[in-house]
């Protein structure tokens, strides 16, 4: 093979992402379908799984974060 013939055989990492983000976005316009077909308890296991990519994370808060200081030290009111 000449050098030439090489060179246009090659497959650039630009190529390669752009084929792949071509491949993802196919895949994920296709996902309602694919997803619609699975039974129930499929597809309630799949929305939980990509709830964490969906939403954001909640913090935890303490149920006296916030509230007013027991200014005479009896904090056994809020346990």
């Amino acid at each position: 093979m000449s050098e030439k013939t090489d060179k246009q055989n090659e497959v650039t990492v630009s190529d390669m992402r752009k084929s792949l983000k071509e491949m993802m976005n196919r895949e994920i316009a296709n996902l309602p379908n694919l997803i619609e077909q699975l039974p129930t308890e499929q597809r309630i296991g799949i929305v939980l799984k990509m709830m964490p990519f969906v939403l954001p994370k909640v913090d935890k808060v303490s149920a006296k974060s916030g509230e007013p200081m027991d200014l005479f030290g009896d904090l056994a009111t809020y346990d």
